[in-house]
């Protein structure tokens, strides 16, 4: 019998920026005749000539606070088939991830929308005129902080499952015993989601037009979301050696295996794979597997109802007259984009269809994958081990999801006019309302590249023991066909699919004598390019020469230089509590993140993803194990 627990948690506060208010995405109007409105002309939505947007500094800035919990459950029983070489498995596993979270400092503007419009003094009507010219007034800072909410959410993801297994000899050949794993498993997968209902999201339609209203403010509406799905498996594997101990054939040894999986809504799959392991001397493998691969949908590509996203991005029909005719600009000559930003919401591919809000269905993706190396270890330098391999993946029906997309669906759209246009709704004057940012299908991936690795453990010293090691990636290829576009994102930085620089690397130098220890570790990430020369691809790095998103315009495509980051640990351990005492500094040199501008990053001047926004970081830790 055994069992593992696992339990975890973390809290974190955040630091946003003031709240960014403007009239128009908010839908408020200041008349001509507003008290405090000293212009004489109308402001803000509605077909009105002028608008004010702004950041709300008079109340500081907003914030939020994060608390998640895992809780992980296995047990099981194991043991053997008598005096048989077959040992045999079977366990059931409970996990469950709850993310509470709270956001700060935040406005519910229909608390006080009919004040913007107030044309009487203070006092005198039924409203309270907001100055919005003067947000410093204590009066306009008394309106917004009695507007002020603190919303929360909540979501609940639980997977629970049960597995049994057996593996052993099936029978003896020349080369040695052919071996067999067998097992089956099923698992089920859940998630639920509340909102407060200061920032619920719902769905309607006006004049046949969709609408998704809040009361709260768009970047932080969400709605609720429930659902989940079971698989059932079953799998098969063998070990088969070939030859052995002949001239040439230290070992030659097949593995086969295959699993079949059946989805309580995408129906079943078989899933195999081949592979060869070939020793022509005992110091080096040759190896190769053939695989066919294949990903499900998560039960929030599915499930998940509508969450406000404000994605930058570029319409490419905005501010060309002549491409009306274009499926994607659907006859309408659309203005010229003022802003970088763009109203989506994200959701579930099951609402945003059931609600026609996108044709698309959402499939599981799949494909192959081929991957060809050697492990060397030249027994005339002991502690030495190289490897390397190369990898090609062939990916159909890629699964596009989360915030963000909304520049892939825009680009797709142009270039196919095919049912991803659905995903755009646009406004009378055919500038877009927004985008539903749902998963779905995007054509077919080609990724090939090659990893390669060296390590060495030096022979004992004096001094102590040391052990260098080394491993990267090349990126040859990242191809994206998206319905007879092709996207080439090697050495590519892109909002949507990520940062394809096509050189990362890792270095490492440890050393340790009696109870110390230390760690000296560099990561290298390769140059990168942001942008595209053919607009039909997705936008150019700059989007024009006075762009005040981008101070320093270098044309279409940026360049951007590679990042070395260096890590420092040492550690001590305490031999009678069983205790490990580490201290450390990230980032020692204090590496400073590229800046890739606002309109080519989501929310961001960088990519947080890839590089330290951080700073240099000191560190501690004390770990006891018992």
């Amino acid at each position: 019998f055994y069992t593992e627990l696992l339990y975890h948690k973390m809290v974190a506060h955040t630091q946003l920026a003031p709240y960014p208010f403007d009239l128009t995405s908010n839908q408020l109007v200041v008349p001509a005749n507003q008290f405090y409105n000293p212009f004489g002309v109308t402001f803000g939505a509605n077909g009105a000539s002028s608008t004010i947007a702004l950041r709300l500094t008079s109340i500081g800035n907003r914030g939020g606070k994060i608390a998640n919990t895992t809780e992980l459950g296995n047990m099981g029983l194991k043991g053997n088939f008598g005096d048989t070489s077959w040992n045999w498995d079977a366990h059931i596993s409970y996990g469950k991830l709850t993310l509470e979270s709270n956001s700060l400092n935040f406005l519910n503007i229909s608390a006080i929308r009919d004040d913007f419009g107030c044309t009487t003094a203070p006092g005198v009507g039924s409203c309270t005129p907001i100055d919005i010219f003067n947000q410093s007034d204590p009066n306009t800072i008394a309106a917004f902080k009695s507007a002020s909410i603190n919303p929360f959410t909540s979501t609940l993801y639980q997977m629970k499952s049960a597995e049994a297994s057996a593996n052993g000899s099936l029978f003896s050949l020349p080369a040695g015993d052919v071996q067999a794993a067998i097992g089956a498993t099923y698992r089920k997968e859940y998630l639920n989601g509340q909102v407060d209902p200061l920032i619920n999201s719902t769905y309607s339609t006006v004049n046949g037009v969709p609408v998704i209203s809040c009361p709260g403010p768009s970047s932080i509406c969400s709605s609720a979301v429930q659902g989940g799905y079971n698989v059932k498996e079953a799998y098969a594997e063998l070990l088969i050696p070939v030859l052995k101990d002949l001239p040439f054939v230290h070992s030659l040894n097949i593995d086969l295996g295959d699993r079949y999986s059946k989805y309580s809504n995408f129906g079943s799959t078989s899933n195999w794979k081949a592979a060869v392991e070939f020793r022509p001397i005992e110091d080096l493998l040759l190896r190769a597997t053939v695989a066919k691969v294949f990903r499900a949908p998560t039960p929030t590509n599915l499930f998940a109802g509508p969450a406000a996203d404000a994605p930058t991005a570029t319409d490419p029909c905005a501010g060309h007259p002549e491409l009306a005719s274009n499926k994607a600009c659907q006859g309408f000559s659309v203005p010229p984009q003022i802003f970088s930003q763009l109203t989506g919401y994200t959701m579930g591919s099951q609402f945003a269809a059931s609600k026609g809000l996108s044709n698309l269905v959402l499939q599981p993706e799949f494909g192959k994958s081929f991957d060809y190396g050697f492990v060397y270890d030249p027994s005339w330098v002991p502690g030495l081990s190289v490897n390397a391999d190369y990898y090609r993946i062939l990916l159909d029906n890629l699964i596009v999801s989360g915030p963000g997309i909304a520049q892939t669906i825009l680009t797709q759209c142009f270039n196919t006019q095919g049912p991803i246009c659905s995903n755009i709704v646009r406004s009378v004057d055919g500038s877009i309302k927004f985008v539903t940012e749902s998963s779905f299908n995007s054509g077919n991936l080609v990724d090939q590249g090659f990893d390669i690795g060296a390590h060495y453990r030096l022979p004992e010293t004096a001094w102590g023991n040391f052990r260098v090691g080394f491993d990267a990636t090349y990126i040859q290829r990242w191809n994206i066909d998206q319905g007879g576009f092709v996207q080439h994102l090697a050495g590519h930085f892109d909002r949507t699919f990520g940062n394809f620089a096509r050189v990362r690397a890792l270095g490492s130098l440890d050393w340790n004598l009696g109870p110390w220890s230390a760690n000296w570790q560099t990561r290298y990430i390769s140059r990168i390019t942001v942008g595209y020369i053919n607009s039909g691809l997705g936008p150019s790095g700059v989007e024009s020469s006075t762009d005040a998103y981008n101070p320093n315009p270098q044309g279409p495509v940026l360049h951007f230089g590679a990042q070395t980051y260096h890590n420092f640990s040492v550690g001590y351990r305490i031999e009678p509590i069983n205790a490990q005492v580490t201290v450390g500094v990230d980032n020692v040199f204090d590496k400073q993140p590229p800046l890739l501008y606002l309109n080519n990053v989501l929310n961001a001047n960088t990519d947080v993803s890839t590089y330290d926004t951080a700073g240099r970081f000191y560190r501690a830790a004390f770990s006891v194990k018992f």
